[in-house]
């Protein structure tokens, strides 16, 4: 997708969005729900909705599976209603142990992605079956043509499906996408982890941000850009305050990221200085009509973070060092902390993953680590 070259651009892009009104967003929970009757999961979803839109009648009209590579159910996608009015869609997806919402949209006549993606051959058919692993990775298989219609960083149709894709497919391993493997390898990806070390003595997470899923790379490549953590981590700052309530700050990813990416200028080596990328985000989301301001930890000490997250503000962290013969740095958003026993850690949104991982405070040697906490007011 090509990017907005001028502010002028951006501000039209950004208005035709918002007239659309279009509100995604995820959800995670650690019950294994896929164990549950399929039932239990729709009341799950109309649940979700309800706490989200408390005053719509939304309610599930239609179900559809949802299954990964290996054939294995991976999660529903349902249809939303209105008071009778079709209105938007909501995909529940596994991940790991847990389920999410991965994505909805609430919008009066909106067609969820997998009946976008077949409706682009403009056929019609009741035997379909949903094939999703990914996000942005949606495929309608047509099963009495054993035909594919896919769309992943583009639209292509597979013929005789069973037999030259799907078969590849089940036996292929579910591996994690070599572009992420990638970054993690050269952008310090060994001082971020799934767990922590040690008891926990302390914790605390800012409003919400456990509820909501965080932008990641494989968004960056759906709008055919080039990924810059600092850039994607400017988008996750805003994204938290849209899904709290600044809905002025628009809820397309493609919108904030060529803005900010316009914005903040990345080098040749798509990094951005974080002064820069942090006073950026500071003056796009008071473009949106709301008080936005940051403060710089200019000491780096625990206490000072656990404050700032207790206060209820994201912090936008950007650290550099030696991760064995190769000097790399990384931009994450700091959502919480978790202090055990053995070690200070900060719970943030990684850029590789839609869910929180623990970034190791005081366990390296950083030459660089900057943070600066974030505060916004209507």
């Amino acid at each position: 997708m090509r990017r907005i070259l001028v502010i002028v651009l951006m501000v039209i892009m950004v208005i035709g969005f918002e007239k659309q009104n279009l509100i995604y967003g995820s959800e995670t929970t650690k019950n294994n729900i896929f164990d549950e009757e399929e039932s239990t999961i729709a009341k799950y979803a109309e649940s979700f909705l309800s706490k989200v839109y408390p005053d719509l009648t939304l309610k599930i009209v239609k179900s559809q599976k949802i299954y990964n590579r290996n054939d294995e159910l991976n999660g529903y996608c349902y249809d939303i209603e209105n008071h009778g009015v079709d209105y938007g869609y909501i995909i529940v997806s596994r991940m790991g142990d847990m389920i999410q919402v991965s994505e909805y949209a609430v919008q009066e006549n909106i067609s969820n992605p997998f009946e976008k993606v077949y409706s682009l051959a403009k056929k019609q058919n009741s035997n379909l079956k949903y094939y999703s692993e990914n996000p942005f990775d949606f495929c309608v298989l047509d099963v009495d043509e054993d035909t594919a219609y896919e769309y992943n960083n583009g639209y292509k149709i597979i013929n005789n499906y069973s037999d030259e894709v799907y078969l590849d497919r089940k036996n292929e391993p579910i591996t994690a996408n070599k572009e992420q493997e990638l970054l993690r390898s050269l952008d310090g990806f060994s001082v971020i982890s799934d767990s922590y070390a040690g008891t926990v003595t302390s914790s605390n997470m800012i409003p919400y941000a456990n509820s909501i899923g965080f932008y990641e790379g494989s968004f960056v490549t759906y709008i055919g850009a080039d990924y810059s953590c600092g850039v994607l981590a400017g988008c996750n700052i805003m994204k938290y305050y849209r899904c709290i309530g600044y809905t002025n700050i628009p809820y397309s990813f493609s919108v904030l990221y060529n803005a900010l990416w316009n914005l903040m200028s990345p080098d040749s080596n798509y990094m951005v200085n974080s002064a820069v990328a942090v006073q950026k985000v500071r003056d796009s989301i008071n473009y949106f009509g709301y008080n936005c301001s940051y403060t710089p930890f200019i000491v780096n000490l625990y206490y000072d973070y656990k404050y700032a997250i207790n206060y209820g503000s994201p912090i936008y962290i950007a650290y550099e060092t030696w991760f064995g013969n190769e000097y790399s740095g990384h931009a994450v958003v700091a959502v919480g902390y978790t202090q055990t026993t053995q070690n200070k850690y900060l719970k943030v949104a990684d850029g590789w993953n839609t869910y929180l991982r623990y970034l190791t405070f005081d366990g390296y040697d950083y030459d660089v680590f900057c943070g600066y906490a974030f505060a916004v007011t209507p």
